[in-house]
């Protein structure tokens, strides 16, 4: 990871951004998509989406865990919302500038996420027993699998 001591002989990468100082990282610990970015608002949800995958390969507790996404999801609004106002500040909006177009899009997108998010977590709390572990499963894969970002 970022910060690792990397021993004398030892292979590593780097990276060395636009802006700020060079970041080295050992072979064990290859940079992570939060790790290449130098915007902290970028960085955050990259670092939650991470966390999120991680969460997902060993999931023992499906709402704790489908709750995180859309809190995740809603984090992810709110970054699209502040950085679409931001633009609108100097007239960029959905119907004169692409960039702002695909923002709204993906706004609306996670939106979307966020509400089967809810309606999933209801279901496996209303119908979840021993019995239905592979109905959970499925009900989590297809719910990550539904999850469209146009960029």
């Amino acid at each position: 990871m970022y910060g690792d001591k990397i021993l004398k002989g030892e292979p590593y990468s780097f990276i060395e951004p636009y802006e700020g100082p060079a970041r080295k990282f050992c072979v064990r610990h290859p940079p992570k998509q939060s790790d290449l970015t130098t915007n902290e608002a970028a960085a955050e949800a990259y670092r939650a989406q991470e966390h999120l995958e991680s969460e997902w390969e060993d999931c023992s507790d499906a709402t704790g865990l489908i709750a995180a996404a859309e809190a995740i999801a809603q984090q992810a609004v709110q970054l699209c919302e502040e950085k679409l106002a931001s633009m609108e500040e100097y007239h960029f909006t959905p119907d004169n500038s692409e960039v702002a177009q695909q923002l709204d899009e993906l706004k609306t997108n996670l939106e979307e996420f966020s509400g089967r998010c809810d309606s999933v977590k209801d279901d496996i709390e209303q119908n979840y027993n021993s019995e239905t572990e592979q109905w959970v499963q499925e009900q989590l894969d297809e719910l990550k699998d539904s999850l469209e970002v146009p960029m």
